[in-house]
């Protein structure tokens, strides 16, 4: 789906190395059952820092999202072609103790179609989140519990939400975490590939301008996207700088509204499930 963040966050599974690094990604969403199709390309940096206590987690990403309708609707459809995010995340994990964690995120985004070239405080979003992990060690596995909660725009429009997941390393090649906004099952093939199934919750919220509903001649203030996702991907390290990823997946529940003045929604897309293709390279910085 649209407009899922790059960068370090606090819901990150068990199995993911904290790296400095700059990914590039590519989503694809076919015409499939609604005429909408939607495609998204994004770059970002994540950049940690060790300090004297704890880590500071430094996350830049720059998102542009495409979207062509297959069919007439009664809007000014060119200013809802493209939105743009721009996105910066600051976090920092402290160690209460060898085994609890405290993390914290501050995010900042301008989300926008920019129609008028220009910047308002209507793109800005704020966001932010707050989470205790909690490592248990059993005889042959570690797992890790984590709790909190977040701002954020998982669910499309901003909300307070929880954070909550169990995770556990089974062995050296198999992990699995429940929880929201993610689960997944994650599998080692070797050394330097493994497979992924996941289902992960996905939205984004963004400030519109110049485009209106004909029928209504309502000004249109915040496009309002959705999504259920569950998908399986391939990751293969080429080396210890790059890798690259592919993903197929399905849209389980996908919604796509219009609101004005942020509170009125004066129009909502007919969706459907429809299928999801990703592809992603990972430089890992030195």
């Amino acid at each position: 789906m649209i407009i899922f963040s790059f960068g370090y966050t606090v819901y990150g599974q068990i199995s993911q190395e904290d790296s400095n690094k700059v990914v590039f990604d590519y989503d694809f969403m076919p015409a499939v059952n609604d005429d909408i199709q939607i495609s998204t390309i994004a770059l970002g940096v994540n950049y940690i820092s060790e300090l004297k206590k704890g880590k500071l987690i430094n996350s830049f990403e720059v998102e542009s999202t495409t979207i062509n309708y297959e069919r007439f609707f009664d809007f000014s459809m060119s200013s809802l072609d493209n939105i743009y995010k721009l996105n910066y995340q600051l976090g920092y994990q402290y160690s209460l103790s060898e085994t609890i964690d405290i993390i914290s995120e501050v995010e900042m985004s301008l989300v926008s179609n920019f129609e008028n070239n220009s910047i308002s405080v209507d793109d800005f979003l704020i966001g932010g989140s707050f989470m205790m992990t909690k490592e248990i060690m059993h005889s042959t596995a570690k797992s890790i519990l984590k709790l909190g909660v977040t701002y954020n725009t998982f669910l499309g429009k901003p909300k307070l939400l929880p954070l909550f997941s169990y995770e556990m390393q089974v062995n050296n090649r198999l992990s699995f975490g429940i929880g929201f906004p993610e689960s997944y099952l994650q599998y080692s093939l070797n050394k330097r590939s493994l497979i992924e199934y996941k289902f992960e919750y996905g939205g984004m919220y963004a400030n519109i301008t110049d485009a209106y509903n004909l029928d209504l001649n309502t000004a249109i203030s915040h496009a309002e996207f959705s999504s259920k996702e569950m998908s399986l991907s391939y990751k293969y390290n080429m080396d210890e700088y790059w890798s690259i990823s592919f993903d197929v997946g399905y849209t389980l529940d996908y919604n796509y509204s219009l609101y004005h003045d942020n509170d009125t929604k004066v129009f909502e897309f007919d969706t459907a499930p429809k299928p999801v293709i990703k592809t992603g390279i990972i430089y890992k910085l030195k």
